[in-house]
């Protein structure tokens, strides 16, 4: 009776077993509504702590990895900040069933020139794996978090918040605008935006798009050029006090990144007016010694100093900016 009674038990169990969710990826709306709005719900619990600043409340939806982690707490202060002062929305959502222990690879061809891989390691059979954006803005975040069910329920296992975009252009947008600067000839204006795309390549720690081995070939490519065709410090010859420029460096603003401007001059930059007067005469010729940055900008921003920083030495320095 013993023996039959445990045939009984161990069949409903191996039947309950395969009851569960089958293997696969579901995106968006495919994935069945009842798991969504759960997971939803969860997402907007944890969004709603992290706003309130409720870091006890919090924990209880932490995976236990992410409780003890030494970087929770700078983690919860960077997105509570970052949620209070956006408003983010839904970007791409995922629900994974798989075997732990795997690494997936997800591919996402739905968003034309930006389309990407997810790839994320399976801690747990059922998985949930969610992309936010703010709604508006030119320079944009995105914010990552990663849920699994574990034995003691969903709980956040992963996060992260990088740059997705700049000056309203992903990374591989800003690679094409590059493309188009180079062959003008606009070499500063290359560089500075190679290197916002630099900077929005990897918008996660789990996104990758499908060909960045070729954008960073291209990255080496274009500022090798750069560096050849474009070496600094460079006289203004035709401006009579002959102020050396000593680079072009971003300058970030809430309404974009810019380029700016950094010379050596031989006035004294406690006379604001001289210098004023020597930055217009400046701004006469800079277009023929850095073609193109004078070209397609709102703002372009200077800095004038009288000696030049070093990394033990921060000089004193008059910032100017030209509105076009």
């Amino acid at each position: 009776m013993f023996r039959i009674t445990y045939i009984v038990l161990f069949g409903l169990f191996i039947a309950l077993q395969s009851c569960g969710p089958a293997d696969g990826v579901w995106k968006n709306d495919e994935i069945d509504a009842g798991i969504r709005q759960k997971l939803h719900a969860l997402n907007e619990e944890v969004f709603d702590d992290l706003k309130q600043k409720r870091e006890l409340h919090l924990e209880y939806n932490l995976a236990l990895e992410l409780i003890n982690h030494s970087r929770t707490r700078q983690n919860v202060e960077i997105l509570g900040h970052e949620l209070r002062t956006r408003d983010y929305q839904l970007f791409d959502e995922y629900y994974t069933v798989a075997q732990p222990d795997t690494m997936l690879k997800i591919q996402n061809r739905n968003r034309g020139l930006n389309s990407y891989d997810v790839h994320t390691y399976t801690v747990a059979r059922q998985m949930y794996t969610t992309f936010y954006l703010p709604r508006t803005g030119i320079n944009r975040k995105m914010i990552t978090l990663v849920y699994a069910k574990f034995d003691y329920g969903w709980k956040l296992y992963h996060w992260d918040i990088r740059p997705y975009m700049y000056n309203g252009h992903t990374a591989l947008e800003l690679l094409e605008l590059a493309k188009r600067q180079i062959a003008q000839n606009y070499i500063s204006d290359t560089r500075l935006t190679m290197q916002m795309a630099s900077a929005c390549l990897r918008p996660s720690d789990i996104v990758k798009y499908p060909d960045d081995s070729a954008f960073v070939n291209t990255y080496r490519l274009f500022m090798n050029r750069a560096k050849e065709i474009q070496e600094f410090p460079i006289t203004l010859g035709d401006v009579s006090s002959k102020p050396q420029i000593l680079g072009v460096y971003t300058k970030e603003t809430p309404n974009g990144f810019y380029p700016m401007i950094g010379y050596l001059s031989t006035i004294d930059i406690n006379d604001t007016l001289a210098v004023k007067a020597e930055n217009l005469a400046v701004m006469k010729v800079i277009g023929n010694v850095l073609p193109g940055i004078d070209k397609d900008k709102k703002l372009l921003f200077h800095r004038v100093y009288n000696k030049e920083s070093t990394a033990e030495s921060m000089q004193p320095y008059f910032d100017m900016r030209t509105e076009f």
